[in-house]
C-alpha cells in the first residue's frame, strides 16, 4: 500500500515530466527515458491511491464491502447500493424490509 498522499505523487510526476522535457531538449536520451519511467510510476501509484480512497469512502475495505446500514454509508451511491442489497436479501430470506 502506498503511504504518500495523492498530491505528492502528482507533484513528483510533474517534476519528472519537466525533467524529461529538459533532457530531451538536451538530447540526453537515457536520462529522458528514465524520467519518463519515473513519471509513469508516479502516475500509476496516484491512480491506485485514488482508487483506494474512493473505495474506502464508499464503504469498501481491504476484505471487501463492510456490512453497513444505509445510514452509515458516506456517499449517495453507497447508500443506494446498501438499500438494494438489503431489499434483495430480504426478498430471498422472506423477511420484511423496513
Amino acid at each position: 500500500m502506498n503511504t504518500l498522499p495523492i498530491y505528492a505523487l502528482v507533484a513528483m510526476a510533474r517534476e519528472a515530466n519537466r525533467s524529461a522535457v529538459y533532457h530531451r531538449r538536451r538530447r540526453n536520451t537515457p536520462l529522458a527515458l528514465a524520467a519518463v519511467g519515473r513519471r509513469a510510476a508516479y502516475i500509476a501509484q496516484a491512480r491506485v491511491a485514488q482508487d483506494d480512497s474512493l473505495a474506502r469512502a464508499n464503504g469498501w475495505g481491504s476484505a471487501g464491502q463492510c456490512p453497513a446500514s444505509a445510514d452509515s454509508a458516506k456517499t449517495p451511491a453507497a447508500r443506494e447500493q446498501v438499500q438494494i442489497q438489503t431489499s434483495a436479501c430480504a426478498s430471498v430470506c422472506g423477511e420484511e424490509v423496513a
